[in-house]
């Protein structure tokens, strides 16, 4: 099932984005459980957080929001995050999320909708192509500290 989050949520949220955090690209940065739990109130009330759910429990989560570019006055559809629980990867969760999220950056009035993919999981970028988006850059990282 896949629904609206809310703040009782934001506890398991927490904990799922750190293990977003340590599987990834990110893992060299510091991981702010306050940061996540702060990020999470703002979108429940004015941007986009969506939860899979399985049996009762929150297995997947989705974040983004809809924004105006600096260089147009048209809308676009960007996320934050896309996380499924390893153990309830490879099936249709992660497109059911992404087809939410695609009919809320709709219905906000965004022409594009453009996710990323920060943590370098090609599975992912392979998983969006086959949903219609195209490959448009690259991402590139760079410590410097």
């Amino acid at each position: 099932m896949i629904r609206n989050a809310t703040l009782d949520d934001i506890p398991k949220l927490v904990e799922m984005g750190q293990a977003l955090h340590d599987e990834t690209t990110y893992k060299h940065v510091l991981y702010s459980p306050e940061r996540v739990a702060e990020t999470c109130r703002l979108m429940i009330a004015n941007g986009f957080l969506v939860v899979a759910e399985k049996s009762g429990e929150v297995i997947g989560v989705m974040m983004g929001d809809v924004y105006m570019p600096w260089y147009t006055t048209e809308r676009m559809g960007i996320d934050y995050t896309l996380y499924i629980s390893p153990e309830h990867r490879n099936g249709l969760i992660a497109v059911k999320l992404i087809k939410r999220f695609e009919q809320w950056c709709i219905s906000m009035g965004a022409k594009q909708i453009r996710p990323g993919i920060g943590t370098g999981d090609m599975k992912v970028a392979r998983l969006y192509k086959a949903l219609g988006y195209k490959s448009v850059g690259e991402w590139f990282l760079k410590d410097v500290t």
